[in-house]
């Protein structure tokens, strides 16, 4: 199992101009109203679309959460990987299924103020031409999902620009004013937590220095979710530190013991032999059923928990015992129900709790603990200048810098070096840096403002 770490950068949030790239996290909001809602394969009456309707099919993308308001308005949020061709081609192929299935009236998408209109572009006569092209500029970056779609498709809804134009002009500004120094900003903190890591094999004792190399190589993708989480456990348990209190670290630990007992190459073979084998034993009632249900899960409208469940219960139906003749699928549908109750994001911030827990276990004086802090803020100093904080970042970033400043990170860094007599310099930070600090944090302040007025657009627009 591979789950991907929630952080993503709000850096993202500025566009430009000149690159014609829009550096953002979320790209695209879909919103529908339920006046005379009936989309098909999805709700068989005349009843209003809710939120159990949608599905995302599921070679194209991923339901996160779900979420039932008072009134009577269904957005659904996709998130992307800006100017990644495959990201999105995902979301051209989300929004062809939900205007389909949803009739969707409205894609409100950032980049743009008010109405947008591609109609200028769909006028092209020749549809294959039109599609080529898009695909080119696609490829290219210059255009998103959302733009493909509405250049190549049918659709008659409305697009709308979401953005409050003063908010974009500062976002964008603030960015581009810092992005001349990018390179000399981000060496300088990278040198510094050079200093900071090797401090950190002096000072740390031997179980401390283990914990954080495994957090650094988890953090840069060097070891999987699995073996990070195996570890955690294990050391949780030498260590006595609890996590009976964080639930989704709990589940993570139970999916990972299935996990081992799962050949996840003869899973499909398994499940085709199994298919095979079952629908010679059903009438056509069930026949009926099993395929429906087969596609509601490639079309995303039920889980895969939900999928399989089905399958299980089939198998008791028809005296099959799955365990001992398909083991491998058994053991799937155990590990789909456990994956089932795990809240990725819930994890990931479980996961920082359970660190946090075995770090004070293991500092042994006041002064490892404060490398540690320090050597963080650096940390939060690269990412701040490489577009990796998240909005969890930036708030931990804040309570830093209110409790201490960067000229006394520096400091505690160079009175340690004097005190271990070691090879570095911190040099004096440059003034084109200490400069654009403050534009760096302007930034990701405005970009909170943005993302709110975003959602405040989209809303009054609905």
């Amino acid at each position: 199992m591979k789950l991907i770490s929630p952080k993503r950068s709000l850096f993202f949030k500025a566009v430009s101009v000149f690159l014609v790239l829009t550096f953002s996290l979320y790209n695209v909001s879909f919103a529908a109203t339920t006046d005379d809602i009936t989309p098909a394969n999805v709700a068989k009456d005349d009843s209003p679309l809710t939120v159990e309707d949608i599905g995302i099919a599921i070679d194209c993308g991923t339901i996160k959460t779900k979420y039932s308001g008072k009134n009577d308005k269904v957005v659904i949020h996709i998130q992307d990987a800006h100017c990644n061709y495959e990201a999105q081609s995902n979301i051209n192929r989300m929004l062809d299924q939900l205007t389909k299935e949803c009739r969707i009236d409205i894609i409100s998408v950032e980049g743009a103020e008010g109405i947008v209109d591609t109609t200028w572009f769909r006028a092209f006569p020749d549809s294959e031409i039109r599609k080529e092209v898009a695909t080119y500029f696609m490829k290219k970056g210059e255009i998103t999902g959302a733009e493909f779609f509405s250049i190549t498709s049918e659709y008659q809804g409305t697009i709308f620009g979401a953005e409050t134009r003063d908010y974009y002009v500062k976002n964008l500004r603030a960015f581009t004013e810092v992005y001349p120094y990018k390179e000399s900003i981000e060496k300088y903190f990278t040198n510094a937590r050079t200093i900071s890591n090797r401090l950190k094999s002096i000072v740390y004792p031997a179980e401390l220095k283990e914990l954080d190399l495994k957090i650094r190589a988890f953090d840069d993708k060097e070891i999987e979710l699995s073996e990070y989480a195996a570890y955690l456990n294990k050391n949780s348990e030498k260590q006595k530190v609890k996590f009976k209190d964080l639930e989704n670290f709990g589940k993570l630990v139970k999916t990972l013991e299935y996990e081992e007992k799962i050949d996840f190459d003869i899973v499909d073979q398994e499940r085709s032999e199994y298919i095979d084998v079952i629908s010679k034993k059903m009438d056509k009632a069930g026949m009926t059923e099993l395929v429906t249900q087969s596609i509601r899960f490639k079309k995303g409208h039920i889980k895969a928990v939900d999928f399989y469940s089905h399958l299980r219960d089939l198998a008791k139906e028809n005296d099959i015992d799955m365990l001992h003749e398909y083991p491998n699928l058994f053991y799937y549908y155990i590990y789909t129900k456990l994956y089932e109750g795990i809240d990725n994001e819930g994890l990931f911030k479980e996961i920082d709790k359970i660190e946090l827990r075995l770090k004070e276990k293991l500092f042994k004086d006041e002064t490892q603990r404060k490398l540690d802090k320090h050597a963080a803020m650096l940390d939060m100093f690269i990412d701040l200048s490489n577009i990796e904080l998240t909005n969890d970042d930036y708030d931990l970033f804040k309570g830093y810098s209110e409790e201490f400043s960067l000229e006394e990170v520096l400091e505690f860094m160079a009175s340690l070096v004097d005190k271990y007599n070691l090879n570095y310099t911190i040099d004096a930070m440059p003034a084109e840096i200490s400069e654009n600090i403050p534009k760096m944090v302007d930034f990701y302040e405005i970009a909170i403002k943005r993302d709110n007025a975003l959602i405040d657009n989209t809303l009054k627009q609905m």
